[in-house]
């Protein structure tokens, strides 16, 4: 009997330090144990580096998107389109940027931008200021349209992007989109183009802005139009249409006017050739 008395008091003791081994344990995990998160400081969770990329760069967890590459954004030109006629009352300019970006998956969301145009002199005669999303792996086009400079000649336009890498974002599957059936008509008076867009994805496009950019025989940007496709359906086409409300005017050739007949002024000019069409999502 008193046997059995001894062997159940060990083993109520064995319990009793089990138990209380158990509750140190829990004490101590729960004390000095913290959940991984994006902000703790250790490569953890599905991170591709510490506190970014994987579940860190989804939006609800602050888009900690890595980048690997710093900076591989660049403006690629700036410049001015003029909208209306010599005799027009008010002269008025379009103002057109093109952005590069070189990072495949990630974009830039929302970073600011100024466009400043300036006279021969150097006086400013317009600041805008404004906002754009980059898109990743290609080329983001701003487009500013209707500014007015008092029938003064705008010389230079200077465009000038924040530093991206403040806007970054990680863009797991961008929207599949394919533009066809180009078709531009520079020859009258109301210059008008066209083109025909594919979603090429299996979700909806919603608030999709495009935007064409005309380009002359040397390559350089003459002009610029904007639309806006409120939905597109998966597998879904759409013919868009741009216009202008004068004739496109495009580069002069340098050192043409003494060569050329003062009859036959089209001459001194590159001819334009064709648009490229761009997907902007807001």
């Amino acid at each position: 009997m008193s046997r059995w008395s001894s062997e159940r008091k060990s083993l109520i003791l064995y319990a009793c330090v089990a138990i209380t081994l158990v509750v140190v344990a829990l004490i101590f995990f729960s004390y000095f144990y913290k959940l991984p998160s994006c902000t703790d400081g250790m490569l953890n969770q599905n991170e591709e580096e510490i506190d970014c990329g994987g579940v860190c760069a989804l939006k609800e967890n602050g888009g900690r998107a890595c980048v690997i590459a710093p900076f591989l954004m660049s403006v690629v030109w700036q410049r001015s389109f003029l909208l209306t006629l010599p005799n027009d009352e008010e002269t008025i300019y379009a103002l057109g940027a093109m952005i590069q970006n070189q990072n495949k998956n990630i974009a830039a969301q929302k970073v600011p931008y100024t466009f400043t145009a300036v006279d021969e002199k150097g006086n400013i005669l317009a600041e805008v200021r404004g906002v754009v999303n980059i898109q990743p792996s290609g080329f983001t086009p701003v487009f500013v349209r209707a500014v007015d400079t008092k029938r003064k000649k705008i010389a230079q336009t200077i465009f000038a992007l924040d530093d991206a890498r403040n806007y970054y974002q990680e863009v797991q599957e961008p929207p599949q989109v394919r533009f066809s059936q180009y078709v531009l008509d520079v020859e009258g008076e109301n210059p008008n183009a066209e083109v025909t867009v594919h979603n090429e994805s299996t979700k909806n496009i919603f608030d999709m802005s495009v935007l064409i950019v005309v380009y002359d025989s040397e390559g350089s940007a003459v002009s610029m139009s904007r639309t806006l496709v409120d939905t597109l359906s998966p597998s879904a086409s759409k013919k868009l249409y741009f216009t202008w409300p004068n004739k496109i005017q495009s580069n002069k050739k340098p050192l043409c006017d003494a060569l050329v007949d003062q009859f036959t002024p089209e001459l001194c000019y590159y001819p334009i050739t064709h648009f490229e069409a761009y997907d902007i999502y807001q």
